[in-house]
Parts: structure tokens; sequence; C-alpha cells
């Protein structure tokens, strides 16, 4: 179909009709002066001046002719099937399992498919758990290829819709009738969330039908997956190792799930080296929990970050996730004991944590608390430091044990914050080879009264009683 549309110059088409008018009366009627013109020359000057006219108008009207052409563009209406091992629990009516009523309803609708395939629509069906598989359709619109049991391990429900879409290959979906439980389970690659696969479905202008099966949708499956592991790859022997992973819950709200953390021995077995206990608020969320552990050998080792099958869990291959770090010689592990919070401290932990052959351990002892109690109470603010001392748990356990640190940083912490004890256990290992390093103020060295204790022989200064400081008060 052809048609004439004109697109003038001007935006007003009248001004433009009017000034072509002006400009043919012009040339219609002035008469060239001087002598006249022969008939040759008078049909010249005509020809001339409609051809001006002509290109003139052409110019200022801008004639377009347009065609047109309507043709059906070719476009597929897409049927899901969910196949996993979720989809086999008989929650749905007449106690059939959800993948019975699904299958069954793609029977019933095979009339429907033929009709449409007919009209020249082209039907495709798929089936997933954590691959996609395309099934196939007969000249009766009975869908063949159907398992006859769903048994996948995952649910990767976005993924599975991304896929589709990357295979329509540019051609227009009219619709995808999705028939799953809802319970998104996958693992990274396949971890698409469905919410962003239906985001570029709707960029497309393609709708998505989900139907849903089963009594509760995400909330009736219950099943716990581990993801997101996150450690380094290398570690030095006897440092901390930390280990950082994902769980997500679904059906077990509000109960405790334990999460183990398994470190592979010398001999090959997985043993637990540490524990904890996670309680889940609300439905499928996300809980993020971080372990450590100190190897103590060289080597390349497995760890597992796993939770024990829990009740009426479904699926359990999803219970853990593994990885490798390699230990290796070398490296401090340092103990940092921080007093009051002071000015310099940013300065020195960033420096130390700069490097990567430096673990630091930041233990603070609770100087300012001694003095906020002092206040409170009215006394000395030694005296309450004393008293806090001797109530507490005794730091030798685990900090002060042989091979436990290599270096140990006393920050400006008046003597009295410690037990005699563990400064006993503290010059003891510096004895026998680990560093130690005093960093100045008023309560180190002879100011915090070190002079006085174990630590004297193991100072790099002699220390003289006169140059305790006292707790409260200006310095002298």
């Amino acid at each position: 179909m052809f048609r004439l549309v004109f697109y003038p110059v001007l935006e007003n088409s009248l001004l433009s009709a009017a000034l072509l008018i002006v400009f043919g009366a012009v040339i219609v009627f002035l008469v060239p002066r001087g002598e006249r013109l022969g008939a040759r020359g008078r049909r010249v000057l005509v020809v001339l001046r409609m051809l001006a006219f002509f290109l003139l108008s052409v110019a200022m009207l801008r004639p377009t002719i347009i065609y047109t052409e309507t043709r059906r563009l070719a476009a597929s209406v897409h049927l899901v099937l969910d196949r996993s091992e979720s989809m086999s629990i008989a929650d749905e009516a007449g106690g059939k399992s959800r993948y019975a009523t699904a299958t069954e309803a793609l029977r019933e609708a095979a009339p429907v498919l033929e009709t449409m395939r007919h009209a020249g629509l082209d039907v495709a069906v798929f089936a997933f758990d954590k691959t996609l598989t395309p099934l196939g359709i007969d000249d009766r619109g009975e869908i063949t290829g159907i398992a006859k049991k769903p048994t996948g391990p995952e649910t990767a429900i976005g993924y599975a819709l991304e896929q589709i879409l990357l295979r329509s290959g540019g051609k227009r979906i009219l619709g995808t009738i999705l028939l799953t439980d809802g319970t998104q389970r996958s693992l990274p690659p396949r971890d698409v969330l469905p919410q962003e696969a239906a985001s570029r479905y709707r960029d497309a202008a393609s709708p998505i039908f989900p139907v849903r099966l089963g009594l509760g949708g995400t909330g009736d499956t219950q099943d716990v997956a581990v993801s997101d592991l996150q450690a380094n790859d290398r570690v030095f022997v006897k440092n901390d190792f930390l280990v950082s992973a994902s769980v997500r819950v679904a059906g077990y709200r509000n109960r405790p799930i334990p999460v183990r953390l398994l470190f592979e021995d010398a001999d090959g077995r997985m043993q637990q080296v540490a524990t904890k206990e996670i309680l889940v608020r609300e439905e499928g969320q996300h809980i993020r929990v971080d372990f450590s552990c100190t190897p103590p050998k060289t080597g390349l080792f497995k760890y597992t970050v796993d939770v024990p099958t829990q009740p009426k869990e479904l699926i359990s291959t999803n219970n853990a996730m593994s990885g490798f770090v390699r230990v290796v010689e070398g490296g401090l592990n340092v103990l940092y004991l921080q007093g009051e919070k002071r000015f310099e401290h940013g300065f020195i932990q960033r420096a130390l944590d700069a490097s990567a052959d430096i673990h630091v351990k930041y233990l603070r002892i609770p100087i300012e608390e001694a003095r906020l109690q002092a206040r409170s109470l009215k006394r000395e603010t030694e005296d309450v430091l004393s008293d806090l001392t001797g109530s507490r748990v005794s730091l030798v356990d685990p900090y002060f044990l042989p091979g436990a640190y290599t270096v140990y940083i006393l920050d400006d912490i008046d003597s009295k914050a410690f037990k005699n004890e563990e400064l006993d256990a503290l010059a003891r290992l510096v004895a026998d080879g680990a560093g130690l390093i005093m960093i100045g103020g008023f309560h180190a060295f002879g100011g915090g009264g070190y002079g006085e204790t174990a630590l004297a022989a193991a100072a790099p200064v002699v220390m003289n009683p006169l140059d305790r400081q006292p707790l409260d008060g200006p310095p002298r």
C-alpha cells in the first residue's frame, strides 16, 4: 500500500501554502522590463518559472511516498514444567502429587495446543530442574518426553526462564506458562533469581503466567541450602583461617539449625572444628555464618561448611559446600592487647592489616570501663581495675599458651589490668622466643608498674619503681 505524505519545512502547513501561492503569483504576473520577448522567449521563460516553482514546492513541502506492508510475525507460546524433586510432594487435591497434577493438566491441554499450532503459533514445551530440557509435541498436540517422576536435585527457576529467552533468538514470545511450586533452590552458576529473569521478560513485553502448585508455595517445602562460600585460598600455619558461608532456610522457621565447619586432618578424614546454631525468623531467609579455625600443619586441606540433614528435608544435596586451602610456613600471628582508645590506634591497625603475612588478633582490655565504674562508685580506678581483673577469666588459655602467637603487642595498659599468672606466662613465652612489643605511654614500662612484674627482665629498658604513674589524676 502506497500513500503520499507531506512534511513541510515550516511547522504551519497553511503558512507554507500561502508562501507558495505568493511566489506562484509573482512568477505568473511579473513581466521583465525592456523589449518584448518573442514567442519562443516567452515559452522558455514560462518553462523556467514553472520548473523553479516546482523545485521550490518540493523543497518546502518535502513530499514522501510511504509503502506499508502488513505481515504476520512469527510468535511462540512456551509451557515450562518443573521436574525437581520437591514436585513429588503429594499435597494437591485428591492426594495427588504436584507433578502428577501438572502433567495431567498438560495432557488435558492437548486439544488447545493443537488449535494454537494450526493458528500459526509456535508452541514449545520445556522441563527443568537444574538444567532445561525441551519436550516434544506430536500431531495430536500431546506432549512427549515427560519424565515419570520428578527427580531433579535443584530448582533453577530463574536460570530456566533466562535460557528460554536466550533460545528464542529474538522471536516474539506471546506468553510463558510456568508450572512450578515456586521453590527456588539452585547452586552457582544457576542461581539466577526469578525476579531478575522476570524483569528481562518484562523488557521484552512478554508476560509470564505462573501456575503455583502445592498448598504453601515456598513455605511448605522444608529445605536448607548452603551457598556463597568465602575464604582465602592460602593461610599461614597456626594462624586463624576465616570461613564464611550463607545458609538459606525454608520450612524451619523458629527452629535452631546447626551449622558446622569441617576441616581435613593429616589422615584425610574430615573433622568438625567449629559449630554454630542459627535461628530463622523469616521464611526463606539467608543468614551469614562465620567460622574460624587454626590449621596446625602445612599442606593442602579440604574444608566444608555443612548443615546436617533436617527432619522431613526432601533434598540434602545442597546442604554443604567445600573448598581447599593451602597452609604454608611463615607469617606472623600477632596478639595486640589494646587499652583505652587512642588516636594512633587506627594508624597502627591499618599498618598491620596491610601486610598479607601478618594476622592480628585484637583483644581489648577494659581500662575505660574501670574508669567509668570508679567515677560512679566514687572509688579509686586502680582498686576497681584490680577487682575487675581478679573476677574475670584468666587469659592464659588460650592467649598465653606456647605456640598460640608469635608476637605480642602491649598497648598503653597498666600492669594492674593483668593477673600475675598472665604476666608470668607471657614472660616465659618471650624467654622461649616469642616477640614482645611494648608501645609507649604513661602506663607502659615503669609508668605502668611493669618493673615489679615478671616482664621486667624481658623489657628493652631498665624500669624504676619511682616511674610509677597513678591511674587517677595528672601524670607525674
